[in-house]
């Protein structure tokens, strides 16, 4: 038999064998088992359909921009199956950034908290989705009746003639700014509403400048299109500067759309952005202001006799509409101005805007502004 010599001692090898087996399986496991996942991980929030190693530039700007407000477009998307929020911070560089105080004095530039910092710059953010305005629950019941609150019940004899849904305002904008008002008539009238308008103050400068008005019976004034326009000419409508005693209503103009659904209780208005605000005629300027109001006529055969004009008057907002003059209207503007930080649900994708305003006393330079969308 063959023999190995093993710690100093001669033995068969068959038996050298067995004992290192033996040694070998003395040993501690260092572990049970082993799990392994790859995972390839996407951006949480992305903007413009990029992650963040994408550059992203706004422009053109127009080189003499002192006075003016640019606007760029770009999206956010969720992409978590949680909300997240994201928050916008600026920074502006330009000739005044990094100088010491007394260049930076000397320059006329802004020395605070021991920086010279850039002025003359200030950039804003605007969210372009949907926004519904304060529901609207009062009317007057008929033409100089008293205010009630058309969404209780009023028993009048055997017949509950109220407890309706709200009149709905919404107001939103496509991806070139425009604006889009809808308008949803309240559940539980009998009737669709008969006429509505809605007067216009296209730069928030406290006068009418025009309005827009549905009638379901057109030829009641003057014309055969339900849709029609009107403009505030010395404090006088061209629809009652009367031509041999007819109104002077025009069919809506290039820029203003507006239809409604068959049942007539949805309408919708789209408007360019280019017909509201002080903006030149230039496009995309989101955070531009206006006023406007809303005066609708419900026909109900079914009031009581004691209300002139069998008619319920609902007005936006209530009291302070006018015809004539906004200074009762609150100002909205061109999208909904972001505080800084939002909130996008699982899923959402946001349009917004970026918005520079420019003071008119900007001292000329190459300025770079950065926003940075953080977590």
């Amino acid at each position: 038999m063959k023999k190995i010599t093993l710690f100093g001692r001669t033995i068969p090898a068959l038996v050298a064998v067995l004992v290192t087996i033996g040694l070998a399986s003395a040993g501690l496991l260092t572990y049970y088992g082993m799990v392994v996942a790859t995972v390839d991980v996407k951006q949480s929030i992305l903007l413009d359909e990029q992650d963040y190693t994408a550059p992203i530039t706004d422009g053109p700007f127009h080189p003499a921009p002192g006075g003016e407000k640019f606007c760029f477009k770009h999206w956010l998307k969720n992409q978590m199956s949680v909300e997240g929020t994201v928050e916008f911070d600026s920074e502006v560089t330009g000739p005044c950034s990094g100088l010491e105080k007394s260049d930076c004095l000397a320059l006329n530039c802004v020395w605070d908290e021991q920086e010279c910092i850039e002025t003359g710059i200030t950039t804003e953010y605007y969210d372009l989705s949907d926004h519904e305005l304060s529901p609207i629950t009062q009317g007057y019941g008929g033409y100089g009746g008293g205010l009630f609150d058309f969404t209780q019940v009023i028993p009048i004899g055997s017949t509950d003639y109220f407890g309706w849904e709200p009149l709905l305002i919404t107001k939103s904008h496509d991806s070139d700014c425009n604006l889009i008002i809808t308008i949803e008539a309240p559940e539980g009238i009998y009737e669709p509403p008969e006429n509505f308008g809605l007067p216009f103050d296209v730069n928030g400068d406290g006068v009418m400048d025009w309005q827009i008005q549905y009638h379901a019976d057109p030829a009641s004034e003057d014309r055969d299109f339900n849709w029609a326009f009107s403009e505030l000419i010395d404090s006088v409508y061209t629809k009652d500067m009367l031509v041999e005693g007819k109104r002077q209503w025009s069919p809506l103009p290039d820029g203003i759309t507006a239809t409604e659904d068959e049942n007539k209780k949805v309408f919708t208005i789209k408007i360019d952005s280019d017909k509201l605000g002080n903006n030149n005629g230039r496009k995309d300027d989101c955070g531009l202001s206006y006023k406007f109001g809303l005066s609708m006529v419900e026909n109900d055969k079914g009031y009581p006799e004691s209300w002139s004009g069998e008619a319920v008057i609902i007005v936006f907002p209530d009291p302070g509409f006018d015809w004539f003059e906004s200074s009762g209207l609150e100002e909205e503007t061109l999208g909904t101005e972001i505080a800084d930080t939002l909130t996008l649900e699982t899923g959402e994708e946001m349009l917004f805007c970026n918005c520079y305003d420019f003071d008119e006393l900007i001292a000329p330079g190459t300025y770079t502004i950065t926003t940075t969308v953080l977590p």
